[in-house]
């Protein structure tokens, strides 16, 4: 903070006199004798601000117009005004107004200004201002002499700033030396001497100004070139003198180039503020340690602020006070470290495993500017393995370095990660110091891990229904192996494939070398029983640590399974084995055609010779036969009169095909199907006998006539009497008639009974 005091006539007159120059500007002149001010006219005033500034800087000259009196409009007032010897008018642009209509001119020949304008009926007041300077110091006043009014009343009194020495530091031109001018100040400085001059000095070794003075060193806070060990806090006792007698306190700043760019804008470059109270001999300034700062020579700059106007910055014009540029030694000590790999050492010859070997390098260099000693490698992978790194110097100058080593030994986590990646720092100690460490050195070594897996597999048929043999409902009892043939840790290990879910695997996460076995359980359906295989293809699956997926080649199973065909056949007709057929009559032969066997069957057939040579058609469902199933075929069949003669047996016998998966046929055992059958003998062809009753139809019912007499049997006999005896003959021929009549009701009543069995 800046306390600001104004600077009395008397000081300013003391430093006039310090410079033996105090009657080169005008001397303030005693306000003149004034009339009396019109009440009824604007009055105007006159001041400057900064009321104090370095030679060659601006300062603001404000003319105020005010109106005194009842607000009225005050049109066509004017004042010219000249400056005093050598303050002059800064720039003709350097003019602004807020006056309404106003009108300002400058002459900066003669160093006047003349202005014109309004006032309103409801402005009290209106300004113009014009930026004026000076190069040479004094106290300078304007005052009512200095002004010639029209319509105003002149000012009642006189206005005054003061023009200082000039002060500049002489670091190099980046550091803004030649922008960066300091008004002086009479009563504060730093070190025992003002220091003053017109222009800087910028040079490489900030001494461009150091004895531009003819008897001394004006830049004197150090007699010696400073030093900071930036790896601890600084503080310099700057020397500074305030012989105020009005209590003016000033501020001394501080700035380092810590990091040696070629400015002080960085953070951590500007040191705490101290307080110049007066009568104060010196003033602490600190800066914290850093681990920004470049090791070699670098530059300090001091500011000492008297003004309350101005704000501490490194750069930049400045009122009053001083400012002074030093070289200083940044020693830093500083220890970097490059990390390197050497390649796997395959000790055991079969690729990159757990026990194999890294060699190590650790480069330490000393990259400061003091020494270190006590060097020494941290490397936490390395410690954490019992692993001793070697250095073979432990005491560095600046620039030195040190080759240190050490071999670590993989190991399995290594290997899964696929990337061996750690980090070390190198630490060293300075004289008098705490140790300083490196930043982390680090280095990737990449182990491509082979990761794979294989898989054996095996299924056994399983008689889940315990029917003797394999069919639906059955299962496949699955087993399989699942190995790590790689060199890295595979976990989530599935099998991927199977006909069986779920696979359950003992082992989830296999280390190389290890196996597991998995298990599973499928259930037969039909369409496999008559496909007579199961077949899949199933592999391994699982992951790395890093995520990689890993799986085995792919692994074909076939489980074959046992088939059976066969089939069974139940032939029978209708009517029965214990009635009879005559010839003309129909039998029905039925066949129940049964699947026996555990495959599905289809084109079911029947071949029954009989039927064929009859002609007859044996029909049977089309639909497929599932096993266990049955399904009937039918035929009709006409007996013929070869079927029954001599009263024989019908039998025929038929056998079953049917064609079962991959075309492969199937025929059942034969079965036979027996029909007893009657024959009928047809009755002697009588001797026509042109008298007689025609001969009864032999099929129809007879109808007995009991008057009737008996036909005569026309036949000769042999052995009958001489035509003359015919009452015998005719007694013979009516006991044929009489047997023919009872044969043929004989053979009516059968044919019903047959038909009635039949039906």
């Amino acid at each position: 903070m800046i306390e600001k005091r104004w600077m009395t006539g008397a000081a300013i007159a003391c430093a006039l006199a310090f410079v033996g120059i105090a009657g080169s500007a005008s001397a303030a002149p005693q306000p003149p004798s004034r009339s009396v001010a019109d009440p009824a006219l604007p009055s105007l005033d006159k001041a400057f601000s900064p009321t104090v500034q370095r030679t060659g800087a601006n300062v603001t000259l404000t003319f105020t117009i005010t109106n005194t009196a009842t607000p009225t409009a005050h049109e066509d007032w004017s004042f010219t005004d000249t400056l005093p010897d050598r303050l002059r008018i800064a720039s003709p642009d350097g003019v602004s107004t807020t006056c309404p209509d106003a009108v300002v001119s400058t002459d900066t020949v003669n160093e006047v200004i003349t202005a014109s304008g309004d006032l309103g009926p409801d402005q009290e007041s209106c300004e113009i201002t014009v930026d004026v300077t000076s190069n040479r110091i004094g106290e300078y006043s304007n005052g009512p002499d200095n002004v010639v009014t029209t319509g105003l009343n002149p000012p009642a009194d006189a206005a005054t700033v003061a023009f200082t020495d000039t002060d500049f530091g002489d670091a190099p031109e980046s550091y803004q030396t030649s922008t960066s001018g300091h008004g002086t100040s009479p009563v504060m400085r730093i070190g025992d001497s003002r220091d003053r001059e017109a222009v800087a000095s910028p040079t490489a070794d900030a001494s461009g100004d150091d004895n531009d003075s003819p008897f001394f060193d004006d830049e004197d806070a150090f007699e010696e070139r400073q030093t900071w060990r930036t790896d601890q806090d600084l503080t310099l006792d700057v020397p500074v003198q305030n012989t105020s007698e009005t209590e003016d306190v000033g501020t001394l700043v501080g700035w380092i180039d810590v990091n040696r760019d070629g400015d002080f804008d960085d953070d951590g470059e500007q040191s705490s503020t101290g307080m110049v109270e007066p009568g104060a001999t010196s003033v602490p300034l600190s800066w914290p340690a850093t681990s920004d700062a470049v090791p070699g020579e670098s530059f300090l700059r001091l500011r000492l602020y008297t003004e309350a106007g101005d704000t501490p910055a490194p750069t930049g014009p400045a009122v009053g006070g001083e400012i002074e540029d030093h070289l200083i030694d940044l020693q830093v000590p500083r220890i970097e470290l490059v990390k390197d790999a050497g390649d796997v050492a395959d000790l055991d010859g079969n690729g990159v495993d757990e026990g194999d070997t890294i060699d190590y390098t650790f480069t330490v260099t000393n990259t400061g500017n003091v020494p270190l000693t006590d060097v020494a490698v941290t490397d936490d992978m390395l410690d954490a393995a019992g692993a001793t790194v070697d250095c073979p110097e432990t005491t560095l100058d600046a620039g030195d370095d040190t080759v240190c080593t050490a071999t670590y030994t993989l190991v399995q986590a290594d290997i899964d990660a696929a990337l061996l990646r750690n980090s070390a720092v190198a630490t060293g100690t300075p004289p008098g110091g705490e140790p300083v460490t490196s930043p982390g050195a680090g280095v990737d070594v990449v182990l491509n891990p082979e990761r794979s897996l294989s898989i054996s597999a095996a299924g056994d048929v399983r008689d889940a229904n315990t029917s003797e043999r394999t069919d639906a409902g059955d299962t496949i009892a699955y087993v399989f192996e699942v190995t790590n043939t790689g060199n890295a840790t595979v976990s989530g290990i599935t099998v991927v494939g199977a006909p069986a879910d779920p696979v359950t695997c003992d082992v989830t996460t296999l280390a190389p070398g290890a196996a597991t076995p998995c298990t599973g359980s499928y259930a037969l359906d039909q369409s496999e029983i008559d496909a007579g295989e199961v077949t899949s293809t199933v592999r391994a699956a699982g992951a790395s640590p890093d995520g990689t997926t890993v799986e085995s080649p792919d692994e074909d199973i076939q489980v074959p399974l046992e088939q059976v065909r066969s089939l069974g056949l139940d032939k029978t007709a209708s009517p029965g084995p214990d009635a009879q057929v005559s010839a003309g009559e129909q039998v029905t032969y039925s066949f129940a055609i049964t699947n026996t066997g555990t495959v599905t069957l289809t084109d079911v057939q029947v071949a029954d010779e009989m039927l064929e040579n009859a002609g007859e058609a044996v029909l049977c469902p089309s639909s497929p036969l599932a096993p266990g199933h049955s399904i009937s075929c039918t035929a009709e069949y006409t007996v013929t009169t070869a079927d029954t003669e001599n009263d024989a047996e019908l039998v025929n016998t038929a056998t079953a095909s049917a064609a079962g998966p991959a075309g492969a046929s199937v025929t059942s055992d034969p079965d036979t199907a027996s029909v007893h059958t009657l024959s009928m003998d047809p009755a002697p062809e009588p001797t026509p006998d042109t008298d007689a009753e025609p001969t009864p139809d032999t099929d129809a019912e007879p109808t007995p006539d009991t008057d009737a007499e008996p036909t005569p049997d026309t036949a000769p006999d042999t052995d009958a009497e001489p035509e003359s005896a015919l009452p015998a003959t005719g007694t013979r021929v009516g006991l044929v008639l009489l047997l023919g009549a009872g044969l043929a009701l004989t053979g009516a009543a059968v044919r019903r009974t047959a038909r009635s069995r039949r039906a």
